[in-house]
């Protein structure tokens, strides 16, 4: 398990009851790109629910592409997901209207706290 997905999924379990996950049914594929080799993993949203899984969704509604260093800055707050989109830093495919509906649960993973980066 790579250390995006390992952060995700720390994140995810603090937003289970939240309401910004109720009557989410999304999934979205993560590819994190560096020369080390891709990281992929999934989060599933369903209905109040999340869950962060390694490798490729079978089925996936969106799939986000970044590199590394993107994905860093993405996740520490130092650059914003629309300001890498429209960059060229973030790529975006599929139901783009469903990843918009899943607007506040996005910015609610983004912005909880790591317990592990808290904790340092």
């Amino acid at each position: 398990m790579g250390t995006f997905t390992e952060a995700a999924r720390r994140r995810a379990e603090q937003l289970v009851g939240r309401d910004e996950l109720t009557g989410l049914a999304l999934v979205i594929e993560q590819h994190v790109e560096s020369a080390a080799g891709d990281e992929i993993y999934h989060l599933i949203f369903d209905d109040g629910a999340l869950h962060v899984l390694d490798g490729e969704a079978s089925e996936p509604d969106v799939v986000i592409r970044q590199d590394k260093q993107t994905a860093e800055a993405l996740r520490d707050g130092s650059s914003h997901a629309q300001t890498a989109f429209l960059t060229g830093q973030l790529q975006i495919s599929g139901d783009v209207d469903k990843l918009v509906l899943a607007r506040d649960a996005l910015v609610a993973l983004v912005h909880t706290a790591d317990p592990v980066e808290r904790d340092a």
